[in-house]
């Protein structure tokens, strides 16, 4: 039987685990429900006010304007009344937010994240702990389905999802 290349071998490897969790992420943000592509996530006020901040970051961003002071917190000048994660995810909100409307992108931003932190932890278990493709794989799947991590609350304050932050940061710092 002919041997298959290592390179393929990973390229497989990766490509399921990146299948998987699209397959397990679409299922829980229900994005073949209409109402993921015509509504924001969550329910009345967080959503909307994640979104203006995101927003005022998309705007701040696409005309170089001063990325302070947005105009809910008026008459406070160079208040930036963010969470750290809502910053961090300005880098997912942004490019997405040039081809969807602002309630679209943000909850595919939010996807994207997560997706981000569940490859990004997976490489540093393959990578970095020498882990074999099963084992990584699985510790991947049982840290980010535990209801902890990932549960119908994400949508409603969608700084709780910034566990999935971590990772991406780890492994830029290992790279380095």
């Amino acid at each position: 039987m002919p041997r298959v290349p290592a390179a393929l071998t990973r390229a497989l490897r990766a490509s399921l685990v990146l299948a998987v969790s699209l397959v397990y992420l679409s299922y829980v943000f229900d994005i073949y429900h209409e109402a993921f592509w015509t509504a924001g996530l969550g329910d009345w006020i967080d959503p909307y006010f994640i979104n203006y901040l995101l927003e005022h970051w998309y705007h701040a961003l696409s005309t170089f304007g001063d990325p302070f002071s947005p105009p809910m917190f008026y008459p406070a000048q160079k208040t930036l009344g963010y969470s750290h994660s809502l910053i961090l995810y300005a880098p997912f909100y942004v490019p997405v937010r040039l081809f969807f409307h602002p309630f679209q992108a943000y909850s595919l931003a939010l996807f994207i994240v997560i997706e981000t932190g569940i490859v990004c932890l997976y490489v540093i278990f393959r990578r970095f702990l020498q882990l074999s493709f099963l084992e990584s794989l699985l510790l991947t799947a049982f840290v980010f389905s535990s209801p902890n991590v990932i549960n119908g609350t994400i949508g409603v304050w969608s700084q709780r999802a910034s566990v999935y932050l971590v990772p991406p940061i780890v492994l830029i710092g290992l790279i380095s």
